[in-house]
């Protein structure tokens, strides 16, 4: 089986409240919802992808459109690795690959 050469790039990020000092502040769900995207990224899990709050991400300043249109592409056999996974400034960003 010949190995595929495209690629696919996918800009987003998780929440931008997760400190006091973040851009859109502090709060409480923030966490817990990049908890719920970096599982849904990293396991994978599409349908998890697919079922983010929109409403929700747009509160928290998340940008997760991209997220959500990967859930068309990835499967659970995916490999992954995370290359970074920090929060700098209360803001959530991720480095994946996918093989």
């Amino acid at each position: 089986m010949e190995e595929d050469p495209t690629g696919v790039l996918v800009v987003g990020n998780g929440s931008a409240k997760r400190t006091l000092k973040a851009p859109g502040h502090l709060d409480e769900r923030a966490q817990p919802f990049d908890e719920e995207v970096r599982r849904a990224l990293v396991e994978p899990l599409p349908a998890g992808l697919a079922g983010l709050d929109p409403a929700l991400a747009e509160h928290l300043w998340a940008d997760v459109g991209a997220f959500t249109a990967l859930a068309d592409l990835l499967t659970p056999a995916h490999r992954v690795e995370v290359r970074y996974d920090d929060a700098p400034y209360g803001v959530q960003y991720w480095v994946l690959r996918w093989s």
